[in-house]
């Protein structure tokens, strides 16, 4: 297939799936002629772009994606004259920018792999941690040599065996195999008595391949161009790639140690990528030191990672708690660290108390991500049960690398607890690279002059709130601009949870509602000082800068309304009944803005409801903010959800006219 494109200015062709998988025909004037394989799931990706230069790598990793922009590095080139010019920013381990030189020219520098491809070469060059700029020199490519030097060669060959072909220099060589203009193989090929073995890739198939190869000798390249037909087909001595299950990774093994007054009588690690692949999970006896997460570059990033200590006679412990999680170099930085809606999301402590009975009682200590709808029995240690008790201890991913507690175990202990205990850490259900580890640093006998960090309750944080909604003596102005005395007289519905944890947001989301007898008003104020306009070009509207006021005018917690206005002041409603039906509210809406942040006023007629209104009323709902990437994913809700539902009509706040 070939298609026309325009040319913007400057250079036009990046492609880098498997290389190069488009192919420039000719550049004449301001147009160019591409030709794209039509072959299904050949071609990778294809970008016109004005830089001759791309990520190939971050901190020895290849990017799946090759832009200027991604995994927190970026990079930018300029051909001047005969020079190209290469500005890149890296993230700590450093990467690597890839180059096409010009037609005809290529890259002089003794740090970059160069490699010729077709009629243009490419350099791979590496570039250091921080902010770098490179004048990387250029020198014509040199000129092919008339007598070719390459000649020779199989005509045929059996898929799977190696093809040797005649060479009159003694390298080293650069090898290309193509197929239908595609490349398979690019790199070096051994030469051996004059002539180059190359095996031919596994997977290839019966038909046609073309085999180019290049040197240099006497200040020129010697070139040789091959058609070889492939027979038959490959078929490698591999195992099928679906693994059987083989479960978790990990052991629980007696010890006795002794250390900083602890006696530790049992080590344990779990760990498990949910696809045969080990995370990563840690207990160091000795150093009384234990935790775990998620790798660095797993295969999927639902997995777990645990350890863990047995301690006999333990009562008062100061831990040292250091994660990965703030502000962690991963694929997703930036990003939140994990999706609220799974339940099983999770990064803290589990303490597992012993009495004579055994082990009986499970506590969950959140250390940033906890939700009281967890119903795991992992790890596979102590009570190995879900937990009778969720506790959120400290926000600590989220607010450092390192922080340091004092917990007091007795606490959430069961009657008749012996001080025998297993205490576990990590992470589960999180990005890459999210990790926990905890250090016990001193041990006492008792609170007595100690700072104990005692936590909260999960379900209190979580616990359904009351709104009580003011009678306005004048109906505001529905203009967005929030001026009204009706609102200055209305409660403040303030402290947004965020979804699935027990922590706000930066942006400190307040709203409002008051009443009269023909309207509910409702106003949001909305803080933002993390971008500089709202995200509005999604086509969902919850994955844009959004307000949402859910109400279930009867209170049955059953069936409710969504009113959702977007910073824009596009308005969608969408309707939860058992039923299925459908209703669509006669709702009068504004958006305004202000310095650093933007505001929505709604006016919803009580007749649209289906109710008359009257001081004492009850019903149930929630205030919703949506805070779309980039730069957070942030569901900020009045009335707390633990998750998954951003609006679960069971956990609705109750909302009475006053």
């Amino acid at each position: 297939m070939r298609r026309e494109v325009y040319r913007q200015s400057g250079w036009a062709l990046d492609a880098v799936g498997r290389l190069l998988d488009v192919r420039i025909i000719e550049a004449p004037g301001e147009r160019i002629e591409l030709a794209l394989p039509t072959t299904r799931d050949i071609l990778t990706m294809a970008v016109l772009a004005n830089s001759p230069a791309r990520v190939f790598s971050v901190d020895g990793t290849r990017v799946n994606f090759h832009g200027t922009d991604v995994l927190d590095a970026s990079i930018e080139a300029t051909p001047t004259g005969d020079t190209i010019r290469l500005s890149g920013t890296m993230p700590e381990g450093g990467g690597e920018a890839l180059i096409v030189a010009p037609r005809g020219r290529r890259i002089v520098d003794d740090a970059a792999r160069l490699a010729p491809f077709g009629d243009l070469w490419l350099a791979v060059v590496p570039l250091e941690a921080g902010k770098s700029t490179l004048e990387l020199a250029l020198e014509d490519v040199p000129p092919t040599h008339p007598d070719g030097g390459i000649t020779g060669g199989q005509s045929e060959i059996e898929a799977g065996e190696a093809l040797a072909l005649s060479f009159g220099a003694g390298g080293p060589v650069t090898a290309m195999i193509t197929r239908d203009d595609v490349p398979l193989y690019l790199g070096p090929a051994p030469v051996v008595d004059g002539r180059v073995t190359l095996a031919v890739p596994e997977q290839l198939e019966a038909g046609e391949i073309e085999i180019a190869l290049s040197t240099e000798a006497d200040g020129r390249l010697l070139r040789g161009h091959f058609r070889v037909s492939v027979t038959g087909s490959y078929q490698p001595d591999l195992p099928p790639w679906r693994l059987p299950y083989t479960g978790p990774f990990g052991e629980v093994a007696e010890v006795d140690v002794e250390a900083r007054g602890l006696h530790v009588i049992g080590a344990a690690t779990e760990h498990f990528d949910g696809r045969n692949g080990p995370q990563v999970g840690i207990a160091e006896p000795e150093a009384l030191c234990f935790g775990g997460g998620i790798a660095d570059a797993p295969v999927t990033r639902y997995g777990y990672g645990y350890g863990a200590l047995e301690l006999e006679n333990a009562r008062v412990l100061r831990l040292r708690i250091t994660n990965t999680f703030f502000d962690a170099w991963t694929f997703n930085r930036g990003m939140p660290s994990y999706h609220p809606q799974y339940t099983s999301t999770f990064a803290g402590m589990f303490v597992d108390y012993h009495t004579d009975a055994g082990y009986i009682r499970r506590v969950a200590l959140g250390l940033g991500i906890i939700n009281p709808k967890r119903e795991i029995g992992r790890p596979e240690w102590g009570a190995a049960a879900v937990p009778q008790e969720y506790i959120a201890l400290a926000d600590a991913i989220n607010e450092g690398r390192e922080t340091t507690v004092t917990i007091d175990l007795a606490r959430w202990a069961p009657e008749g607890w012996d001080g025998r205990c297993w205490l576990t850490a990590g992470a589960e259900n999180v990005y890459p690279s999210r990790r926990l580890y905890v250090e016990i640093v001193e041990a006492f006998d008792s609170p007595e002059g100690h700072s104990i960090l005692e936590g909260q309750a999960v379900g209190d944080l979580f616990a359904i709130r009351d709104y009580t909604v003011v009678r306005a003596e004048q109906p505001p102005t529905i203009d967005g601009q929030l001026d009204d005395e009706a609102w200055r007289v209305a409660n403040p519905a303030a402290d947004f949870r965020l979804l699935g944890k027990v922590s706000g947001s930066e942006q400190a989301t307040t709203a409002w509602a008051v009443w009269d007898d023909e309207h509910l008003y409702v106003a949001y104020r909305c803080p933002e000082s993390e971008k500089q306009q709202p995200t509005l070009t999604s086509e969902k509207i919850w994955n844009r800068d959004t307000v949402d006021t859910a109400l279930d005018p009867d209170g049955d917690r059953e069936d409710f309304q969504q009113v959702m206005v977007d910073a824009a002041g596009r308005v969608e409603q969408f309707t939860k009944r058992p039923d299925g039906l459908t209703e669509c509210w006669d709702v009068r809406t504004a958006v305004g803005e202000y310095e650093g942040g933007w505001s929505v006023e709604l006016a919803i007629p009580w007749s649209e409801m289906g109710v008359e209104p009257a001081s004492g009323m009850t019903m149930t709902g929630n205030f919703v903010r949506y805070r779309p990437y980039p730069p957070v994913d942030e569901m900020h809700t009045w009335s707390p959800m633990p998750g998954p539902a951003i609006n679960d009509p069971e956990r609705f706040a109750i909302f009475t006219l006053q």
